[in-house]
């Protein structure tokens, strides 16, 4: 089963963005660490410039770790984007994808480009408002948006078909005995 959609920048950037998403927690506590380290900077900072003043200590604090948050807010998000702009993955408007099933596997073409995951390789299938998702065993995702079927029946068929590979593909084969005599 094929079907196919134009993926536009925000696409990208949401693949993108759930591919590094298993990161989150590293990423966040790192930012608290910096935010608080920053705050206590300009704390400090505020309270040897106001002769002492803990209240200057105190708002040199806030505005560090504010500061710090605010400026990191979506940064990654506003990375990946410059990235797509810059290496121009996206040449007008959108990217035309095309996404196929099979026995095979999953494969997705774009750019001329066609990338075959085996199903053993497809870890799960996840539906959202507006796409499916397939995460990989290497922690990477491919999106296939719903505006790619014709209606609903059709997606869920591709699901259907989707689960079903993935899940014969996770069976383990039967075993094999050596010819008897």
């Amino acid at each position: 089963m094929k079907v196919s959609f134009d993926a536009d920048m925000n696409d990208m950037v949401d693949v993108t963005m759930r591919t590094i998403g298993k990161k989150n927690a590293k990423y966040y506590s790192d930012l608290a660490v910096i935010a608080v380290g920053s705050g206590g900077l300009f704390g400090l900072i505020g309270y040897f410039i106001f002769s002492q003043s803990w209240v200057a200590a105190v708002i040199g604090f806030a505005f560090g770790a504010i500061y710090t948050v605010a400026y990191n807010y979506n940064l990654r998000e506003r990375r990946v984007r410059k990235f797509i702009q810059e290496r121009q993955l996206i040449k007008g408007p959108a990217l035309h994808v095309e996404v196929e099933i099979s026995e095979a596997g999953l494969s997705f073409t774009q750019s001329g480009v066609t990338t075959i995951r085996e199903w053993s390789t497809i870890k799960s299938i996840s539906e959202t408002d507006d796409a499916i998702y397939f995460g990989s065993s290497s922690d990477s995702f491919g999106a296939v948006r719903k505006r790619a079927f014709a209606s609903d029946a059709e997606k869920d068929e591709f699901l259907n078909l989707s689960r079903g590979y993935m899940e014969r593909a996770s069976l383990p084969s039967p075993p094999t005995f050596p010819p008897i005599g």
